[in-house]
């Protein structure tokens, strides 16, 4: 079974193993020991005063160590990949881990989460770079006296990977290769390490999917292409697991057909060196591709490369977005300019010693589609402000017929409809009957098709009960369930689902947790929905007067309710858009 507090993967077998011991713990060690690990998390360096514990564990020291280990990973794993606190309860039961300690860990994870990213991302993996650089020739002629070569003297400090503070190595002239050979270890070491959790034939932990990923972020260019900026960490980490290694022995040589009757496939050149072969050499040129190149004639769907090329101007740049180096950007004219004319190359040869990875869209088609569904769902967030909750939205389907938010009932979550129609009506308080037309009167008497017939024809639509009034019809883009959320009233109209639809549910108990991080940009998106439920408010109180007026029946007392709401609430809402105009 895989969960989402693991990237989408199986736990491993220690965190399965030990899920017994960590239940016989009383639900307040539980959250004393989360809150030391959270606290040593944050500093360190500062060590975290031992808990007494009234367990059978506190004697056993390697039972104590045991649960700690498996408390961290699941709060640095929670954190690590947004889970939200409602999700991370009942992927713990699943687990196997009772109630009341798995409520204790989501109580404790739900007050040091916000800290926890923090502190991931501060602790994100870099590769080693040079952090200063100096230098100096010498100037006076006393200095070169009896010198038959210039010494170039000069400093250069590198920061590791964990960046602790490293030798300088100084005093380096033309024939010295220290930092060439340091640099050119770290790439070897970095490239057999790759190589070697590929040939173990075996399937890859998180940890080695996430080296993996970084390794193609930096030393190859797959940054640069559009299918992959459009993948999220766990996308990414679901396609890098399906990868398989190709190596060509040295002599030999490799075929790649890029043919548009094939299926379309990428190369990853990870080392080595590959030519494409023109049809014509006296039109076209030779491409010659090395290592780090990625080529090929894999494309994204319509779909998808419609809704990045819209938004592609405000997508935020990666923190793992290494900078474009010349030699990357020569790389990157090579493949475009293949790209743009391969149907002028008959093949493509790899020469041995060589390393690669085909990446087919087949291979890819799962998790594209993911994308589109995501990136569509982040576009969505992104025109009503709420592009901060986009780790805690979660998307719902809806049957015809499915009731979204009831009318005089607080909703339990804003609900932005992406696909489908709904019906918003209000209960009838009073209906003067009148008589039929002739148009319905002939109507009557034609044979109505059956609901299976409807469904199969696509016709089929839910009608609402007699005694409701409809008001309006809802398709996409609509908010529904704000008004009760942000208003804290209860929903004024009943909104049915009269075909099948698709929305994104923020949860009303998340939303009272972020409301007490209260920073700008929390508070500016909470306002911007309160603006939207205001006007969604005057919009319904419009159409009760309106269809109340046309089905003729009485609803005087509701519009006199929404009148005194809208009246008592219009201060707060001019201030509320001086607020966000920043007046």
């Amino acid at each position: 079974m895989k969960f989402r507090f693991c990237g989408g993967l199986e736990p491993p077998d220690w965190v399965q193993a030990e899920v017994a011991l960590v239940g016989h713990l009383l639900p307040d060690e539980i959250s004393r020991l989360c809150d030391a690990i959270a606290r040593n998390l944050r500093s360190p360096k500062e060590r975290v005063a031992a808990i007494s514990l009234q367990s059978d564990l506190s004697s056993h020291a390697r039972g104590i160590e045991a649960v700690t280990a498996w408390l961290q990973f699941v709060l640095t794993h929670a954190a690590k990949y947004y889970v939200t606190d409602m999700e991370l309860l009942p992927e713990l039961e699943q687990l196997g881990l009772g109630r009341a300690p798995a409520e204790a860990i989501r109580s404790s994870f739900l007050e040091h989460r916000h800290d926890l990213r923090r502190q991931l991302r501060a602790e994100k993996f870099t590769f080693p770079h040079v952090s200063k650089l100096s230098w100096r020739l010498p100037t006076r002629e006393n200095d070169l006296h009896g010198v038959q070569s210039v010494m170039v003297k000069a400093l250069l400090q590198s920061r590791d990977v964990q960046a602790l503070p490293s030798k300088p190595t100084t005093h380096i002239d033309e024939d010295d290769e220290t930092l060439r050979a340091e640099q050119t270890t770290t790439k070897l070491g970095s490239r057999f390490h790759l190589r070697k959790l590929f040939l173990r034939h075996v399937e890859l932990t998180e940890s080695e999917l996430e080296f993996v990923i970084k390794y193609l972020i930096h030393e190859t260019t797959v940054q640069e292409q559009m299918w992959w900026r459009a993948l999220t960490a766990y996308e990414r980490l679901e396609l890098v697991g399906q990868f398989t290694l190709h190596h060509v022995p040295r002599g030999e040589e490799h075929n790649l057909w890029f043919a548009s009757i094939e299926t379309t496939k990428d190369c990853i050149l990870l080392y080595g060196k590959a030519e494409a072969k023109p049809i014509d050499r006296e039109s076209t040129p030779v491409v010659n591709f090395l290592e780090g190149s990625v080529f090929g004639n894999l494309t994204l769907p319509y779909r998808l490369r419609t809704q990045l090329k819209k938004f592609q101007s405000t997508q935020p740049i990666e923190a793992t977005h290494a900078p474009t180096s010349a030699a990357v950007f020569r790389r990157l004219k090579r493949e475009t300019a293949f790209r743009d004319s391969i149907e002028k190359y008959s093949r493509v040869v790899v020469y041995g010693p060589a390393d690669y990875f085909i990446l087919t869209s087949t291979a890819v088609a799962g998790t594209t589609l993911k994308a589109v569904e995501r990136v569509e769902q982040d576009n969505w967030l992104k025109s009503y402000g709420l592009d901060r909750f986009a780790g805690c939205i979660r998307r719902a389907t809806f049957e015809p017929g499915a009731v979204l938010v009831r009318e005089g009932e607080m909703a339990s979550a804003v609900l932005i409809v992406i696909q489908g129609e709904c019906r918003a009506s209000v209960e009838i308080a009073n209906r003067t009957t009148r008589p039929k037309s002739s148009d319905e009167s002939s109507k009557s008497h034609r044979k109505e098709p059956t609901l299976a017939q409807e469904v199969l024809m696509h016709q089929h639509r839910f009608e609402v009960e007699s005694t409701q009034l409809a008001i309006a019809t809802l398709g996409a883009n609509s908010v529904i369930g704000d008004v009760s959320i942000m208003l804290n009233i209860p929903e004024p109209t009943t909104v049915q689902a009269i075909t099948p639809v698709v929305a994104l549910s923020l949860s009303h108990e998340y939303l009272l947790h972020e409301l007490e991080v209260k920073d700008q940009p929390t508070s500016a998106s909470f306002e911007q929905l309160k603006l939207v439920a205001f006007d969604t408010l005057k919009f319904t109180l419009d159409r009760i007067q309106v269809e109340a007026e046309v089905e003729q029946c009485d609803q005087t007392l509701k519009i006199l309710d929404l009148e005194r709401v809208i009246a008592a609430n219009e201060e707060g809402k001019v201030v509320a858009r001086l607020t966000i105009c920043g007046i």
